[in-house]
């Protein structure tokens, strides 16, 4: 969900390189970084802790080694994908 919301970074970055100084330009993107890493923290704990209660958590409980070996199972595969497309590593 918050991935999604990523796109409007591109615009942050546009009106960030729309400002006259260097210095305030700097300083503009370093807080639209940190406040974007705060929310994204202040929201994941969010649905960290309501996953974990109730139903929700035993339900999860089950499904995390499912999730963790299609992780797996992907990184694994997105990395051959990328070793076949640079055949000269």
């Amino acid at each position: 969900m918050l991935h999604g919301a990523g796109g409007s970074a591109a615009v942050g970055v546009l009106l960030v390189g729309a400002i006259a100084g260097r210095t305030q330009g700097v300083l503009a993107l370093v807080l639209f970084a940190a406040a974007t890493a705060v929310s994204m923290a202040l929201v994941s704990a969010a649905f960290g802790w309501a996953l974990t209660r109730g139903q929700a958590g035993r339900r999860l409980e089950i499904c995390v080694p499912v999730f963790a070996v299609a992780g797996v199972a992907f990184g694994c595969w997105y990395a051959a994908a990328a070793l076949r497309a640079l055949p000269g590593l």
